[in-house]
């Protein structure tokens, strides 16, 4: 009986490397080429039943643009890059929508809101209104405020949807819009308790007021104001009271959010103007990085076209911190100061009838405010 062969791997003979025969490779070619033809139904060629290739034009497509509105939306939101409502004009179309531009806008004041909505501003605590612990992106904010497409209507829907979107039971509570107290009308003991009593009862009656009904009854009281300081012509008092308190008003944007430089010079409308208080009255400042040359252009065009809306702008200008020093420098102005008192008096004498006109008491006005910043700047630097 014979025994059983057993092979061992890696045992016996290895045969000799050959370099491949070429007739055997065309031919093993031809019979796959063959069975190719013999499986495809409609007789075409090997090449034809290969897998069509992609234009550039579609490999190159990004998968953005394909997404729909409810995916695509909040990512552009959380993405918080307005750069991409101009890649292409598929995301442009995408992107283009006033609910999309609302639930941007929403997006970018969402953090602020949730927290300080309807707060006044000067029941806060220092410590706690400072740039590194407030909610909300500055530069977002910034982003938004500076589109072409933000008007005041736009930025109250987006607040009131915010609003409904919340269901929140706050309410705002009134603050003196106007940020100052007429020196002839400073309330008694007696008579504050009581205006404090009636303040509540008319907050009950207004929880049911819109965000836009919060804002014109504000910019209501503010015209009103503005017109009896006119009327009344206490210019220099009001202006040294409110030198040093500019803390008043509401919580609606972060303390570093920066203006637009649109709403500080010409055209000067009324849409812009109610724009520029909404801003104003959540707390916006003039930051360093503004160039004082657009501030110093727009005080000279307003003092120059003499409009009705000059007066609200020269306020707007104070609580931003337009005449403080780490803006203007001293000698702008020293020279705004004697520029404006030369219109003033050459006004004046050349036309005795005109000492009670808008134009001398809108001169009057703003001499009021650089006036009362001069002097502090000149006392400070007695004092060193």
């Amino acid at each position: 009986m014979n025994l059983t062969p057993i092979k061992v791997k890696g045992r016996g003979r290895k045969q000799a490397w050959r370099p491949p025969d070429p007739s055997r490779i065309k031919s093993s070619r031809r019979e796959r080429d063959g069975e190719d033809d013999h499986d495809n139904v409609q007789n075409h060629s090997s090449k034809s039943s290969k897998r069509p290739k992609l234009s550039a034009a579609t490999i190159m497509e990004p998968k953005l643009e394909r997404l729909p509105p409810e995916i695509l939306w909040p990512i552009a939101v959380m993405s918080q890059n307005l750069n991409l409502l101009k890649t292409n004009q598929a995301l442009r179309k995408s992107l283009s929508s006033k609910s999309f531009l609302l639930e941007l806008a929403v997006g970018a004041f969402r953090p602020t809101w949730d927290r300080y909505f309807g707060r006044p501003r000067h029941l806060m605590d220092p410590d706690e209104y400072t740039p590194r612990r407030f909610p909300g992106d500055p530069q977002f904010q910034s982003n938004v405020l500076a589109a072409p497409w933000i008007n005041i209507k736009f930025v109250l829907e987006a607040q009131q949807i915010w609003y409904r979107q919340t269901a929140t039971k706050r309410h705002c509570e009134k603050v003196p819009c106007m940020w100052w107290t007429f020196p002839t009308q400073v309330p008694q003991n007696g008579e504050r308790q009581q205006a404090q009593e009636g303040q509540h009862a008319e907050y009950k009656q207004q929880e049911g007021l819109g965000i836009r009904d919060w804002f014109n009854r504000d910019w209501q009281e503010f015209c009103e104001a503005c017109a009896q300081i006119l009327g009344t012509r206490l210019y220099r008092p009001i202006s040294q009271n409110i030198a040093s308190d500019t803390r008043k008003g509401y919580i609606d944007l972060h303390p570093l959010t920066a203006v637009p430089d649109r709403l500080l010079k010409e055209p000067f409308d009324l849409e812009r103007t109610k724009l520029l208080f909404w801003l104003v009255r959540g707390g916006a400042r003039i930051l360093p990085e503004h160039n004082w040359e657009v501030t110093k252009l727009g005080f000279e065009q307003l003092m120059a076209d003499g409009s009705t809306l000059a007066p609200y702008m020269i306020f707007f200008y104070h609580a931003l911190g337009v005449f403080d020093e780490g803006h203007w420098p001293d000698f702008v102005l020293q020279d705004e100061w004697v520029r404006v008192r030369a219109m003033r008096e050459e006004l004046v004498v050349s036309n005795p009838n005109y000492s009670q006109s808008f134009e001398v008491c809108l001169y009057d006005f703003a001499l009021g405010f650089l006036g009362t910043h001069k002097s502090k700047r000149e006392m400070a630097r007695d004092r060193n």
